[in-house]
């Protein structure tokens, strides 16, 4: 059985906010500072899980066509780790690009405390926004070529360099 690969468990929500914590403090790019999309996320977050060994799945939400708005068309895309919801777009009034936009110190602070749910509570928390169903998806099917979700460029943490 050497060919099966290992993968870390976790059973709470404390467990998940903490494996959220790690990778928001090993991330090489300032979650702080500027506001990202939840594709941006979904990829990083799930490259971080892959590297780091912790089994996670992409979720595809579709944006229900009673939700559509003229300009704003919006699937989104999510993490799922051991059954919990990881959604660092979520807030409150939605995961909408325009209202982040609107709102972004508010939704500076949700990119790095995210909505962590567990999957039971789905409908709860995003059938007020118009998302009705979840559908697990690869992630060629989300990012590879001629995927789904659009990431955008997101900044880097400056590194400073002291000469000794």
């Amino acid at each position: 059985m050497k060919w099966l690969k290992t993968y870390k468990v976790f059973e709470s929500v404390q467990e998940i906010e903490s494996i959220v914590e790690k990778y928001i403090s090993e991330s090489e790019y300032d979650l702080e500072k500027s506001l990202g999309n939840c594709a941006f996320f979904a990829k990083d977050f799930y490259e971080w899980c892959v590297k780091n060994k912790i089994n996670c799945d992409l979720l595809y939400l579709k944006l229900d066509e009673d939700f559509i708005e003229a300009d704003e068309i919006e699937d989104h895309i999510i993490i799922k780790v051991n059954g919990y919801l990881i959604d660092f777009v979520y807030s409150d009034n939605g995961v909408s690009k325009r209202w982040r936009n609107q709102n972004e110190s508010e939704a500076l602070k949700s990119q790095i405390k995210p909505n962590i749910i567990s999957e039971s509570d789905f409908n709860k928390f995003y059938s007020k926004f118009g998302y009705f169903e979840i559908e697990e998806i690869s992630y060629d099917d989300a990012f590879g070529s001629g995927g789904r979700c659009l990431t955008i460029d997101y900044p880097k943490k400056s590194r400073i360099n002291f000469i000794k």
